[in-house]
């Protein structure tokens, strides 16, 4: 299982396959030759005359015909169309790569016949620092679950205290000066990740000095945390539907430069309005602590186009994976992940 920024991973979404086979049109059958009544021709006429008093016969053959326009469908109008349940206005995201001088990556965005998204905000996080690691009955301010990072947990100003933690339901409780829970923010179903983070953002650690979310619920396998060690989380917005693109590679160190570049987001000639967040995540297990590299793009989608076509172009090393999705907003107002595509360089 991959796991990467925002609660990013294989295991939320589903990888949709499309049947590439070839499939035939049955023969159209030949028309039938018609024939019309016409009046006597004139003398100079070609056609051969009737006698008198009878029509004369003109044989009309298909390759003789004024070719007929095929019937254009109505263009879809977004205002007739109905909000898709959740999870089912874009059936597929299908992503291609391909490495040139720069490295490619190609999706294919696909909405549903005869219904739309759901129209508004999609609130979300972007936290520079993911990590993703098994749980622990002591948390080390100075050196987080093994990662080499500081955090100021209880926002005392100092990053060295050692904070007793348990899983209590999912939550992950923080034996601090009151006790924090922090409660997981995605909910999964067999259609959609849904990110609940509560009531005036509840679900989100924050002081001064550092903030933090859950993503997964707490247990004694794994737990994964975005955090921000400086700071408060912020929340960002993007107009729903909005495709949510990650790639990555392993890098030596976390203060270890980044090994690429986006240079461009497009559909054909035009560039897109996109949000950048690099960040680097953090993947701790048996004590070996790998990091990786990663960014996260955010673009939004035209609600009145069904067919979309997007490109990503990648200078530097080459990237592992490339995994997106469609993010649009409930209901309620939260923010569901739906229709991954994922594919390796």
């Amino acid at each position: 299982m991959r796991h990467s920024a925002f609660g990013i991973s294989v295991a939320f979404g589903m990888l949709l396959a499309c049947d590439g086979a070839d499939k035939q049109d049955p023969p159209k059958p030949t028309p039938a030759a018609k024939t019309e009544t016409a009046v006597a021709p004139n003398a100079d006429s070609s056609e051969t005359p009737a006698p008198a008093g009878e029509p004369v016969v003109k044989v009309i053959r298909p390759e003789d015909e004024e070719p007929v326009a095929p019937d254009t469908p109505p263009a879809e109008k977004l205002e007739d169309l109905v909000a898709a349940e959740l999870g089912q206005a874009y059936g597929q995201v299908l992503v291609q790569t391909r490495s040139e001088e720069s490295h490619i990556a190609e999706l294919t965005i696909v909405r549903a016949e005869g219904v739309k998204a759901r129209s508004g905000s999609v609130r979300y996080t972007a936290e520079p620092r993911v990590v993703v690691a098994k749980t622990k009955t002591t948390v080390d301010e100075a050196n987080l679950l093994g990662t080499g990072i500081a955090v100021d947990i209880d926002g005392d100003g100092k990053t060295t205290s050692k904070i007793r933690t348990k899983c209590d339901a999912g939550t992950a409780v923080l034996q601090t000066q009151p006790p924090l829970r922090l409660e997981p923010v995605t909910e999964l179903s067999d259609a959609v990740a849904r990110f609940d983070y509560g009531k005036d953002d509840a679900r989100i650690l924050a002081n001064d000095k550092a903030g933090a979310l859950l993503y997964a619920p707490c247990d004694k396998q794994m737990l994964i945390l975005g955090l921000d060690p400086s700071g408060p989380l912020k929340m960002h917005e993007v107009p729903s539907p909005a495709v949510f693109v990650v790639y990555r590679v392993e890098v030596d160190s976390a203060d270890a430069e980044d090994p690429f570049t986006l240079q461009k987001v497009g559909s054909g000639e035009t560039e897109l309005e996109h949000d950048f967040y690099p960040f680097r995540e953090f993947s701790v297990e048996d004590g070996v602590v790998k990091v990786y590299a990663a960014h996260l793009v955010v673009f939004a989608l035209d609600p009145e186009v069904a067919l979309q076509h997007v490109t990503l172009e990648i200078a530097g090393e080459t990237p592992e994976f490339v995994t997106a999705s469609v993010n649009e907003v409930d209901d309620d107002g939260q923010r569901i992940r739906y229709a991954d595509g994922f594919k390796p360089f």
